[in-house]
């Protein structure tokens, strides 16, 4: 992965893949127009992190900002580190995991997603004190991991 023109610079994670530690948020970004506006001033201010989520409904807006406007600074998907997350849902945690991360890369269309993380520690209609919470957090993860080991192919 190279991250030309990067502000802030990156640090080197222990499996050797390097993270920008300056990155944009695309929480409140929903419509193609404000998602446009926003990739396209990043890059332009050498932002190579993407951070989303499948809650967040705007990773296919993502996809087609990311398509319009890399070619724009001359990069390419490997010049960038987009982070996702994904939601526990119960039951079918596993399924519903598969489902969601397979959606963010149909949405972004970038191949692969360099981060996957888990959006929230449990399911959201879910007890704080339910003990199948560490449970399910153990299954979405071992999800992930398939996901990585395969090369993102579901």
């Amino acid at each position: 992965m190279s991250f030309k023109g990067i502000i802030g610079g990156t640090y080197k994670l222990l499996d050797n893949y390097e993270i920008p530690l300056i990155g944009l948020g695309t929480y409140a970004l929903w419509n193609q127009e404000d998602v446009d506006r926003a990739v396209d001033a990043a890059l332009a201010s050498g932002y190579r992190l993407f951070d989303t989520a499948n809650f967040y409904n705007n990773e296919k807006e993502l996809g087609i900002a990311f398509k319009k406007f890399l070619p724009k600074y001359n990069l390419n998907r490997e010049n960038i580190f987009i982070i996702t997350k994904a939601n526990i849902r119960s039951p079918n945690v596993e399924e519903n995991a598969r489902k969601m991360v397979q959606n963010s890369l149909d949405c972004l269309k970038c191949g692969y997603i360099d981060l996957q993380l888990i959006h929230y520690p449990k399911d959201w209609g879910t007890s704080d004190k339910n003990p199948e919470n560490s449970n399910h957090r153990m299954r979405i993860y071992r999800v992930f991991e398939e996901y990585k080991e395969s090369k993102n192919n579901f």
